[in-house]
């Protein structure tokens, strides 16, 4: 908590955003924290939660997630 972290867009580098990081998640898995929030305030490009939980499952295994956990993070633009 209190880093900055800067995300720059893939496809041009010229574009990024920097945030502050003002709190952490700690989740058994994305079905957890995804449905711990409203689906606008996490991914409003998704259409439907589950949509969103199996994107992130694509990325990040269930096998990994029953492991470590999910971690998600609270950010504030800068």
């Amino acid at each position: 908590i209190g880093d900055c972290i800067t995300f720059v867009h893939q496809d041009d580098g010229s574009r990024s955003l920097t945030v502050h990081v003002v709190g952490l998640l700690h989740y058994a898995n994305f079905s957890d924290l995804v449905n711990d929030f409203p689906l606008e305030r996490m991914a409003p490009y998704r259409r439907d939660k589950v949509q969103l939980i199996a994107a992130c499952d694509e990325v990040y295994p269930h096998a990994k997630q029953v492991e470590f956990g999910v971690l998600g993070i609270r950010i504030t633009k800068i």
